[in-house]
């Protein structure tokens, strides 16, 4: 038989199975978001695909919940919050901002470990808690990765999907906060300063900020060896 039978018969075996595992895709990550809304109900935001405002409270409550077991236990908060997406909105409309929080939401999971809860803080920022808060290298590591990786360019849609010309480039202004607390700590005023943290990154080129504990202050996280 001549090769280049065998190669077709090789190229229909690969785009066979390519089609079977686009089919399977589809559906299997349909139940993955439908179990996730089932689980979640209102708490699910469909834009990010992860917990709503709402119930980011909750998630918080339960991380601080637990004080009159061990009240020195640390907690990990990572704030990230998206600088420009107010401009965005007006600019070139909401469809272009529920593709930009879908993106950010998106690139956000596959980089957060499986360890760490997460979900929305306001419109726009994200809250990720993670009750492993012994490995600080770990930590600052990942607000590395999240500020390089949010803040990648990325084409938009202004309109429907399917309109091509419909497109426009878009970076966000990323920050991320990074802070260590305990579960002693009053959890609003935790979350918020986490969230002024992220904020006050957008300032730093690193977009990486966490709080210095010697004049207590928000300071920019610029090299890997600084200290704690």
């Amino acid at each position: 038989v001549p090769w280049q039978v065998h190669a077709v018969t090789a190229t229909a075996g690969m785009v066979y199975l390519v089609g079977i595992g686009l089919m399977l895709w589809r559906r299997y990550s349909y139940l993955i978001e439908l179990r996730e809304v089932l689980a979640l109900g209102p708490r699910y935001d469909p834009i990010t695909r992860m917990q709503s405002t709402g119930a980011t409270g909750h998630m918080i409550a339960q991380a601080f919940g637990c004080q009159h077991q061990s009240p020195r236990r640390n907690v990990a908060l990572i704030g990230v919050s998206i600088g420009n997406l107010y401009a965005l909105e007006k600019l070139h409309g909401r469809a272009a901002l529920n593709h930009a929080l879908f993106i950010t939401a998106g690139r956000l999971r596959r980089c957060v470990p499986a360890d760490m809860e997460m979900g929305r803080l306001f419109d726009d920022g994200f809250l990720l808690i993670s009750r492993n808060a012994g490995d600080m290298q770990r930590l600052v590591k990942l607000g590395r990765e999240l500020a390089r990786r949010l803040s990648r360019p990325v084409r938009l849609h202004t309109g429907a999907p399917d309109e091509a010309q419909g497109l426009t480039e878009w970076a966000a202004q990323a920050g991320v906060g990074l802070l260590v607390t305990n579960v002693g700590a009053p959890a609003a005023a935790e979350v918020a300063k986490v969230r002024d943290m992220a904020r006050t990154a957008w300032s730093f080129p690193s977009r990486v900020a966490w709080r210095n504990r010697e004049g207590d202050s928000i300071t920019e996280l610029a090299r890997p060896q600084t200290g704690y």
